[in-house]
């Protein structure tokens, strides 16, 4: 999952709770909240490795 700091459309700290629900629960998300991006955070995990195809 990867989220960014700035995003105005849906607060990071859901990003965050969800994360911690899911460790809860047993999972072990991968979780990157990037720095200074706004709702478009895909862009930045699709060029980086293990998504860059």
């Amino acid at each position: 999952m990867d989220k960014t700091n700035k995003d105005d459309v849906v607060h990071p700290l859901y990003s965050v709770s969800m994360v911690e629900a899911i460790i809860k629960a047993g999972g072990k998300p991968k979780f990157t909240l990037y720095d200074n991006v706004n709702h478009d955070s895909w862009i930045n995990a699709f060029n980086e490795n293990p998504f860059n195809l």
